[in-house]
């Protein structure tokens, strides 16, 4: 009996800690999200530029990395070093491409005299590494534009990776992490596969 109700002792601590915590945590949240302090936008790139799709995080170094892509052009990199005030000029990561601009490309052959037609680098996401190496990810899929407009033999998809070991000064050649592709006539306008990536530690 003494054993019994031991355990239902413990068993009711344990059960009353668990139903607490929950209260408490939320709490805590809702209180410190009211800490915050926010303030007018500032303008960092114009739209002359075609910049969509920022990914912007704090370093470690103090420094703010930035990573977006340039419609039509493809996918780039710039830092700050007071903030995100100010950026630096743009490091190019990877551009926009067709095959006949990829020496020897593998997707050229009888089968597929188009190969992979144009290829849209997008959606660029990245992180920072324990070591300090910055990882980034692209979407660089067959360009997804009207059926007319769309020279290929098939649709393709890929998800790529860089890295930088300066903190972006400098980056590796891109490598496929993953593709896929998919038969189609020259104007189907279904378009499957890999889309944004989002790497996180």
């Amino acid at each position: 009996m003494k054993r019994f109700i031991a355990t239902f002792l413990t068993l009711s601590i344990i059960l009353g800690v668990f139903c607490i915590l929950p209260c408490v945590t939320a709490e805590s949240n809702s209180q410190n999200f009211e800490d915050y302090n926010w303030y007018g936008t500032s303008q960092v790139y114009s739209s002359a530029k075609g910049a969509r799709y920022f990914r912007t995080k704090l370093l470690s170094d103090g420094t703010v990395g930035d990573f977006y892509y340039r419609s039509g052009v493809g996918n780039d990199f710039a830092k700050s070093y007071d903030g995100g005030l100010t950026f630096t000029e743009e490091v190019s990561l990877i551009k926009n491409a067709t095959d006949s601009e990829i020496a020897n490309s593998p997707y050229v052959d009888a089968d597929n005299p188009l190969g992979r037609g144009r290829l849209e680098a997008q959606n660029p996401n990245f992180v920072e590494m324990p070591n300090g190496e910055l990882w980034v990810f692209h979407r660089y899929n067959t360009y997804t534009g009207t059926p007319s407009s769309k020279p290929w033999s098939f649709y393709y998809s890929s998800i790529c990776y860089q890295k930088s070991t300066d903190g972006g000064k400098n980056w590796s050649e891109a490598e496929v992490l993953v593709e896929c592709r998919r038969e189609k006539g020259l104007v189907s306008s279904s378009d499957y596969g890999f889309w944004e990536p989002d790497p996180y530690i």
